[in-house]
């Protein structure tokens, strides 16, 4: 499995509804049909997350690279649904 490692922000940091909006928006989409657009967005809005690697660019592979269930981790925590987030 490849080393990914991100940090959840706290609902009190800076950005709180931005990021909520950004996922909320997500969350919707991905009811309909999933799309290579959609799955590029998601990428790149979780490599915003991506704390090691530490280049954005090394993020975003790493989060090609990633298993679907590091993916969904991820995706849960910033969404607020992983309990130890």
């Amino acid at each position: 499995m490849i080393r990914l490692e991100f940090h959840v922000p706290e609902p009190n940091e800076p950005g709180y509804l931005r990021r909520l909006k950004r996922a909320l928006v997500f969350q919707e989409r991905i009811k309909g049909a999933l799309t290579p657009e959609l799955v590029d967005e998601m990428v790149a809005f979780l490599a915003d997350y991506v704390t090691v690697p530490e280049t954005r660019a090394e993020a975003i592979e790493a989060l090609w690279d990633a298993s679907k269930e590091q993916f969904d981790a991820m995706f849960d925590a910033l969404m607020g649904d992983d309990p130890n987030a």
